[in-house]
């Protein structure tokens, strides 16, 4: 069965458990998310949805007409160009950057697995939303009816990638289905139980970090460059340079008007009260740029940029990246910094641990 088709099932119920598959967000997802996890919160499913490898769907447990427990995902009947999001490439070919990574379906043909259920929202992170997220049976509830439904409409699979220790019942739940799990790397992120700059470099976990980090930020403190900390604008054509720079560095597929989309979906979701844009200029030519969205008490990496070619590049980056953030977190309430995957040795090396991510999946078998 196609995914289009697999689509057309909607919302399959079976006995007091309802499941709705509905596309894109329901009619009061923002209330039925707002006590819940940042990724499954409207802003953060809108402004980078080309992340998911197929449109969006809302997979929500009813009971008694009202939702109890939801998240968000796709379907798939094609292997697709998302490495680090499709379910037939992260389980056969491994996530991309890992060393030896695992690889589960190393043997299998797209065949075998697709139609595929995939559950994972565009920020990388899968959980579960609404008011019996909490309740493990309601999650147990939740997993059983999202199988039944899979199964009746055809799907081969079911993935579940990012899941990190905050999805424990989750993980829990689908462990009691029968899912295999493997690792999927880590998100990076900056614990902030510092005061100032100095409590920042003191509480590096290493002699070797605090020697290295305090000689950078020594050695940019000579430098003729300017740093500005301040809200992104309505128009910004500089970061849009700097952005396509550090895309063709690293061979992102990006082009600047996508570019200029992905700053107005941000002002369009966040509004500029919720961004923190980090820059440094040299002589009057912006050289390097960090743009971070908030989350009460969280700070989350969105996009940087560097001039390469230009003067004083390198310690540019890590200034605005990593050692301007940490200054200035404890002043703004912020807990936490969210750097997400890739890179984890630069990120370790200024104070990152890794959270645990995972991916669980099950194969099906049709009825």
């Amino acid at each position: 069965m196609s995914a289009e088709r697999i689509a057309e099932a909607g919302g399959w119920e079976m006995p007091d458990a309802p499941l709705t598959v509905t596309d894109g967000l329901p009619p009061g997802w923002a209330a039925f998310t707002a006590a819940g996890p940042r990724c499954l919160k409207p802003e953060w499913l809108a402004y980078e949805p080309g992340r998911l490898p197929g449109p969006l769907r809302t997979f929500t447990l009813h009971r008694a007409g009202r939702p109890v427990v939801g998240t968000v995902g796709t379907v798939l009947d094609t292997v697709t160009a998302r490495r680090f999001a499709d379910p037939y490439r992260l389980l056969h070919d491994g996530p991309p950057g890992r060393p030896e990574p695992a690889r589960p379906w190393a043997g299998l043909a797209p065949e075998d697995v697709l139609p595929s259920v995939l559950l994972m929202s565009p920020e990388y992170e899968t959980a579960v939303a609404g008011p019996g997220a909490g309740d493990p049976a309601e999650v147990a509830a939740f997993v059983d009816a999202l199988l039944r439904w899979a199964t009746a409409a055809g799907a081969r699979s079911v993935v579940v990638p990012y899941l990190t220790p905050a999805s424990r019942l989750l993980a829990d739940a689908l462990a009691a289905q029968g899912f295999d799990t493997v690792p999927l790397g880590g998100c990076q992120v900056l614990s902030v139980d510092w005061k100032d700059p100095d409590g920042y470099v003191a509480g590096l976990p290493s002699r070797r970090q605090r020697k290295n980090v305090g000689r950078e930020l020594r050695r940019f403190a000579e430098l003729p460059v300017r740093i500005e900390v301040r809200t992104l604008g309505t128009d910004e054509p500089e970061l849009v340079e700097l952005m396509m720079a550090h895309a063709r560095r690293y061979g992102t597929p990006q082009h600047e008007e996508g570019a200029r989309q992905l700053f107005r979906r941000v002002l369009d979701c966040f509004g500029a009260e919720r961004t923190l844009l980090a820059t440094a200029t040299h002589e009057g030519t912006m050289t390097a740029f960090s743009l971070f969205l908030r989350d009460g008490e969280t700070l989350v990496g969105s996009v940087a940029g560097t001039r390469y070619d230009a003067p004083y590049a390198s310690e540019s980056h890590f200034q605005v990246l990593f050692y301007e953030i940490a200054g200035r977190a404890p002043l703004l309430g912020v807990r936490e910094v969210v750097y997400g995957m890739g890179d984890d040795v630069t990120k370790a090396q200024r104070g990152c641990e890794p959270v645990e991510l995972r991916t669980a999946f099950r194969r099906l078998t049709a009825t």
